[in-house]
């Protein structure tokens, strides 16, 4: 275990140390408070829909994190650690946490947006409940995006402009996988493979409340996606090699 909590802040230093997080957050930033600019808002409804916005700067996160990972530096890292699983798993566990501190970002904005404006942000109280559920939400959509980022790694897709115009219009199907699926039905036979993310709005658009019984399988569904796509992506490395 502390060899892989060695490898997860090792990882988050050379992320910090390359800069090629400050773009996404700046986006991230805006993005929140562009969202949360009017007053009241729902809290549901909101948090339902950073959930799309958190998918995407994910997925751009994904992609500069995995841009950091030349050959040379993987290749010591798994000799350190004496095995390839323990490297790729602990870079899964790696863009897991990052996913989680993505959520918890997203959830102190706006409460700290809300007690500024004297708890007037939102239509109705905030409830513990609302942050706990908001988080799995967005920690699911987070880790699935990230995951489907990671598929631009240098050794599954070896042009870069290939890889980043693919997670690209990936991220911009899946976001509105529910309209087109409306407009052509016959498309969801096709697109039923692409992140399932563009569900969310439309299944807590008008809850008043958060639900376990709604909550709980869409953030199963969210995390089960990203894991898959986490295991297509370490199937692919360790089939390639280097």
């Amino acid at each position: 275990m502390r060899i892989i909590s060695g490898l997860i802040k090792y990882q988050y230093l050379q992320y910090l140390k390359s800069n090629k997080f400050v773009m996404p957050f700046a986006a991230f930033v805006v993005m929140l408070f562009t969202l949360y600019s009017t007053k009241p808002v729902s809290v549901v409804a909101s948090l339902a829909s950073c959930c799309l916005f958190v998918f995407l700067i994910s997925s751009w996160i994904g992609t500069s994190v995995c841009s950091l990972e030349d050959t040379a530096s993987e290749q010591i890292m798994i000799l350190r650690l004496r095995s390839t699983n323990k490297y790729d798993w602990g870079h899964a566990l790696f863009l897991l946490s990052l996913s989680m501190l993505t959520a918890l970002l997203c959830l102190l904005i706006p409460v700290l947006i809300n007690l500024s404006n004297s708890q007037m942000l939102f239509d109705r109280k905030l409830l513990p409940e609302d942050i706990i559920f908001g988080f799995f939400l967005l920690s699911s959509s987070a880790f699935m995006g990230c995951s489907l980022g990671e598929l631009s790694h240098p050794r599954v897709i070896k042009d870069r402009k290939s890889a980043l115009l693919m997670i690209t219009l990936v991220d911009i199907v899946s976001v509105i996988k529910t309209s087109l699926t409306a407009a052509f039905p016959v498309s969801k036979f096709i697109l039923w493979i692409v992140p399932p993310i563009s569900f969310l709005p439309d299944s807590f658009a008008k809850e008043p409340y958060f639900i376990g019984i709604k909550v709980f399988p869409a953030v199963l569904l969210l995390f089960i996606y990203g894991l898959a796509l986490t295991f297509v992506k370490i199937s692919i490395l360790q089939k390639r090699k280097f």
